[in-house]
């Protein structure tokens, strides 16, 4: 499998994986043709690609470090959440914060089973579940990072709930706002600030977190030099939990489709997060992430210094943005292939261009 953006489908493309609508029923199934009207539908829903299976990518398997049943579950009930504390349902909201507690759980099992694999994190999201997929996205990466930082299992969970609830401050935030096409006003970036202490007042009268899960959601838009909010802490006036939760909601924001701009490619936010170490983020948080999350996914295709095309087949842990590439001739993959991680034999090659 490999991923491609719906602009460049084409009829006849098969696609790789299941693909469930916002409400759960199947949109795709897996080894499904692709029609001009299918296409076409995917558009309108806001994907902003998906995965197929071709000659250059039939042999390729993409590791899903969540499965994608969980992932589905998780976003199902953070949605349920929000939902019954807009309507202030505190008995259905005690039921959605067990089961959020126990999914958080349920992941952060798969993600210690697969804790020595580099994350392939490329999603098929639609503009109206972002909110509720995003908090999920957030809560993976987060988890992964906390592992690569050897927190226990405990603290795992407690991190996970955290980013789950991130942003659920939003559900008070004016929608027209949330989602304007366009620069926002002064005014209208105040009132989006806001939804960090909405959130904190949220979890804090619901009496079910711990302290450090309600400090993550108010200080999960502090940056480490000190120029976030609400109260512009920098450093070690940061909890960690937010620092984690911080830099996974810049990346899942840059990488995901939204109304008004398309995603950023994985390893430009990879840049930009790198970029951000010392200013943003704190540099530790940056090394755990650059170390778990591939900023160039396995079937992404390349364009190499050297002129050569290939397709990434693996990824390593410790070099993660030097990739093993698959040589690709024409458009028939040849038995060639160029690992940048060899420093003897590749060093002078790097990646040039992502295709996709």
């Amino acid at each position: 499998m490999r991923y491609v953006r719906t602009q460049n489908l084409k009829i006849g493309d098969l696609n790789g994986k299941d693909i469930f609508s916002y409400n759960n029923s199947l949109l795709l199934a897996k080894g499904e043709p692709l029609s001009l009207k299918k296409i076409k539908r995917l558009e309108e829903l806001g994907y902003g690609g998906i995965y197929i299976t071709d000659s250059f990518s039939e042999d390729l398997e993409i590791h899903d470090v969540v499965s994608d049943n969980l992932r589905m579950c998780a976003t199902n009930n953070v949605k349920s959440l929000f939902e019954e504390a807009i309507f202030n349902k505190p008995r259905n909201e005690g039921r959605a914060i067990s089961n959020i507690k126990q999914l958080v759980n349920d992941m952060v099992q798969d993600i210690l089973e697969n804790k020595n694999v580099v994350i392939d994190l490329i999603n098929l999201k639609q503009y109206d579940d972002y909110t509720f997929s995003h908090s999920v996205n957030v809560a993976i990466l987060s988890i992964v990072m906390g592992t690569s930082m050897k927190l226990n299992q405990f603290m795992l969970n407690e991190l996970g709930v955290a980013a789950m609830l991130h942003d659920i401050g939003k559900i008070f935030t004016d929608k027209d706002i949330l989602n304007k096409n366009g620069k926002l006003t002064n005014d209208e970036y105040e009132q989006i600030k806001k939804h960090s202490d909405y959130g904190w007042i949220y979890v804090k009268r619901n009496n079910a977190f711990s302290e450090q899960i309600e400090k993550a959601v108010l200080m999960h838009h502090e940056r480490f030099d000190g120029t976030g909010y609400p109260h512009g802490a920098c450093k070690d006036e940061i909890p960690v939990f937010a620092k984690i939760i911080s830099l996974a909601d810049v990346y899942d924001a840059m990488t995901s489709d939204r109304p008004y701009r398309t995603r950023c490619l994985p390893s430009e936010a990879m840049e930009y997060i790198m970029g951000g170490s010392s200013t943003l983020f704190d540099p530790q948080i940056v090394k755990s992430f650059v170390g778990k999350v591939a900023p160039y996914p396995t079937g992404t295709v390349v364009v190499l210094s050297n002129g050569a095309r290939g397709i990434v087949v693996e990824n390593h842990a410790a070099t993660s943005i030097r990739p093993k590439i698959r040589i690709i001739d024409g458009e028939q993959l040849t038995d060639e292939y160029c690992d940048l991680s060899s420093v003897d034999e590749n060093l002078n090659i790097t990646i040039k261009e992502v295709v996709y």
